[in-house]
């Protein structure tokens, strides 16, 4: 795809094409050891809060319980994290095994030389200030 070289008029549009490329560009970076940004995402959540609960996770990440579900099943086929809740539970207990902690060591570094690119693309102050409006647009109420 080529690159755009003005904004377009639609907020929301603009919006999401630089979320979509941010995300590509995690993505292109994390490539190499084949995990994606969400997964790295996800799984650094659950190892901060392992055992971590479903609801938890969902609250953690902003994401709702089902699109969760369907997201967390290549971390689940993959061996990356299990459910180590008691049988018969209702509520899982995710944890990362040896193989998901081994991808997340892997990941780290790549994952920080893209947080860094991000950073020396924006400069302090516009890394400052994209948190801001980002938080800004997080908690938009209609």
């Amino acid at each position: 795809m080529s690159k755009r070289t003005t904004p377009g008029i639609c907020h929301c549009i603009n919006i999401r094409r630089a979320a979509n490329a941010v995300t590509d560009f995690y993505d292109s970076v994390l490539k190499p050891i084949e995990i994606t940004a969400n997964q790295y995402s996800l799984m650094s959540n659950i190892e901060r809060g392992q055992p971590l609960s479903i609801s938890a996770l969902a609250a953690n990440v902003g994401l709702e319980r089902t699109t969760l579900a369907r997201t967390l099943k290549p971390l689940f086929n993959n061996g990356w994290v299990e459910d180590i809740a008691p049988p018969g539970s209702r509520d899982r207990q995710l944890h990362l095994t040896a193989s998901g902690l081994e991808k997340l060591s892997q990941a780290r570094p790549l994952w920080n030389q893209a947080q860094k690119k991000i950073e020396s693309t924006l400069g302090a102050d516009g890394l400052r200030q994209l948190q801001s409006l980002l938080f800004l647009l997080e908690n938009i109420q209609a």
